[in-house]
């Protein structure tokens, strides 16, 4: 007479075997943690044992109820597996390019990490000579053009990245920190890498900035005033007129930086390099493109001859920012 072989009753029995071969090790070691919270007077141990001792009786409790009704939870978990596996299967498009996707971001920010250490190795070595201000300005700006980079290439629409944009204005230049001119809209960014709380709001044309443990604050120009100038310049430049093309300000300030203090200005985002790259790529996505591809590029090579400009050029605009405004050590 043939028997029959219960493979429920053979996995139930197994599963108990190889829990019941280490629920004495996993007692003894409750039990040890306990002493020694007790023998220590380290109460933190001692509740450690206890929790995890109403854990294992809740285990082996949990335990011998599914051994008592071992073929409905067979049955229950295939008839799960199976949904899932359906639904894996019928979704593994989507499943296959969001990977895919996360994927080619992850490598893309680890290229632009890269590229952003490589570029701050060359102008710690460049600015070493130079005032130590200097060199953490340029650290942020090249941290702000790298967030935006990612936002940008993760929103998938045309655009152009510049940096250190010397506008012609009024005999004299406008410097622009980070420019990115997208599909959507131009974007005009001031950097502020600055550490300590900032204190500002915009009917003052000074901002202030305490340093830790320091009771005299130190002074810089209002960046949204800054960057209106900077935004009339541009525009003027361009040759575009006011309301045919959206531009946008961003006041970007470093992550040492307590914002918590400045005044909010319509007319400005006003925001800590943290939260820019999900910003910026929350606000690519909402808005419609507008500008062509073409229009783009053609500003891109115009602002050119905008970066690549002499020292004396350089030299001149240092040199009147430090006369019209009150430098911060």
């Amino acid at each position: 007479m043939r028997s029959t072989i219960d493979i429920s009753q053979i996995m139930t029995d197994a599963t108990a075997n190889a829990v019941g071969g280490l629920l004495p090790y996993i007692f003894v070691a409750l039990v040890i943690s306990i002493l020694l919270g007790i023998l220590r007077k380290r109460p933190e141990f001692a509740g450690i044992g206890c929790l995890g001792m109403l854990i294992l009786w809740a285990l082996v409790a949990l335990g011998q109820f599914i051994k008592a009704h071992s073929t409905v939870f067979i049955v229950v978990g295939l008839l799960i597996a199976l949904v899932l596996l359906i639904v894996v299967i019928s979704c593994w498009d989507e499943i296959k390019e969001k990977v895919s996707t996360e994927v080619d971001n992850a490598q893309y920010r680890a290229e632009t990490k890269r590229e952003l250490n490589r570029q701050i190795a060359i102008n710690r070595e460049e600015t070493q000579f130079q005032p130590y201000t200097d060199f953490v300005g340029k650290v942020g700006e090249l941290n702000i053009a790298a967030s935006i980079d990612v936002a940008c290439h993760r929103a998938g629409k045309h655009y152009r990245i510049l940096q250190n944009v010397y506008v012609p204005r009024g005999g004299g230049t406008s410097e622009i920190d980070v420019l990115l001119l997208h599909e959507t809209g131009i974007y005009v960014i001031e950097s502020k890498n600055l550490s300590g709380s900032i204190y500002g709001e915009n009917r003052y044309s000074q901002w202030l900035r305490y340093k830790r443990n320091e009771e005299i604050p130190d002074q810089f120009p209002n960046p949204v005033r800054q960057n209106e100038g900077h935004i009339k310049a541009l525009c003027h430049f361009l040759n575009i007129q006011a309301g045919r093309v959206p531009v946008y300000s961003y006041i970007v300030f470093g992550n040492k930086a307590n914002i918590e203090h400045v005044e909010p200005v319509p007319t400005a985002n006003i925001m800590s390099l943290w939260s820019l790259e999900s910003r910026m790529l929350n606000s690519l996505n909402l808005l419609d493109p507008i500008i062509p591809p073409e229009t783009i590029d053609r500003w891109h090579s115009m602002l050119q001859r905008c970066v690549n400009v002499s020292d004396a050029v350089k030299k001149a605009h240092k040199d009147r920012t430090t006369q019209r405004f009150q430098r911060f050590s």
